[in-house]
């Protein structure tokens, strides 16, 4: 696995101990553990195999995977996850499923077993989760009314691989992206319940992206008494944007014929327009 995932699976061990690291560092099942905040603090190779990546020990949340989603495709918010639930609750969870995206697009379903752990005093120290992957669903033929719309689901597919590959390797969420954006156009700084509101985001999930960001020095907080913290783009933050992942696909659209580019341009705000509008005929 690489150097760096090597060292993070050697980090401290729920109970600090070497025998733990010894035997689930060779486990063939996905196992890791989070702290009672729901920081990812271990996780062994055969965890970071099955997501396809090596997640931040101390800084990503209660999960390793890049995406997750419900066995329905509704995309699974990682602070909603079966662990976050366990971490937040207390309580193991038991018979959930759900699906798992791989940094190159790649999905697969699995079920988790994410327990709690107490220390002495009974109070919440963390949890430990274990992911079993499941079997994918045979493939069957579509029914007529299905291959009917093969076409606009062929496009809206090829439409989210697009955005994977604008984000590809740029180490950020989307949300983080746009906070950026937004922190870089105020002419001031900003609060935290203004940013949630302009992006049309949970504060839940804001709050989460923007201790990242603070952590890896990208924005500052900034408090005051009896005033919420303010929040602004650092030195670091401002040169990060020169990598904006919008800069790789405004390239890419100038590219393409004029013609092209225009009759793009309108396809895209019409379906903009129409999903804004929730006019969405299934419902």
């Amino acid at each position: 696995m690489g150097e760096r995932a090597l060292m993070q699976t050697s980090s401290p061990s729920p109970d600090g101990s070497e025998q733990f690291r010894g035997i689930v560092s060779n486990l063939p099942a996905a196992l890791y553990t989070t702290d009672a905040d729901g920081v990812i603090t271990y996780f062994n190779p055969a965890a970071a195999q099955l997501w396809g990546r090596s997640p931040v020990i101390g800084e990503d949340m209660w999960c390793g995977s890049w995406r997750l989603f419900w066995p329905d495709g509704t995309a699974l918010p990682h602070s909603e996850c079966p662990m976050a639930i366990t971490v937040k609750t207390g309580k193991p969870v038991r018979g959930a499923e759900a699906v798992c995206e791989r940094p190159d697009g790649s999905r697969f379903p699995f079920t988790p077993f994410p327990t709690p752990m107490f220390d002495e005093a009974g109070k919440l120290s963390g949890a430990v989760n274990m992911l079993i992957e499941l079997p994918l669903a045979p493939r069957t033929s579509a029914p007529p009314i299905a291959r009917a719309g093969q076409r606009d689901v062929a496009l809206a597919s090829l439409f989210d691989q697009t955005a994977r590959l604008v984000h590809r390797d740029d180490g950020m969420s989307p949300t983080q992206w746009a906070i950026m954006r937004y922190l870089s156009r105020s002419a001031h700084a900003r609060e935290e319940a203004q940013v949630a509101d302009y992006l049309g985001a949970s504060p839940a999930r804001i709050a989460r992206d923007l201790s990242l960001m603070v952590r890896h020095g990208l924005v500052s907080r900034t408090s005051a008494p009896a005033m919420p913290d303010t929040l602004s783009l650092t030195e670091h933050g401002k040169q990060a944007l020169h990598l904006d992942p919008l800069k790789r696909l405004a390239r890419a659209i100038a590219q393409l014929p004029e013609e092209r580019s225009a009759a793009f341009a309108e396809c895209l705000e019409s379906v903009a327009d129409r999903l804004a509008s929730g006019d969405d005929p299934q419902k």
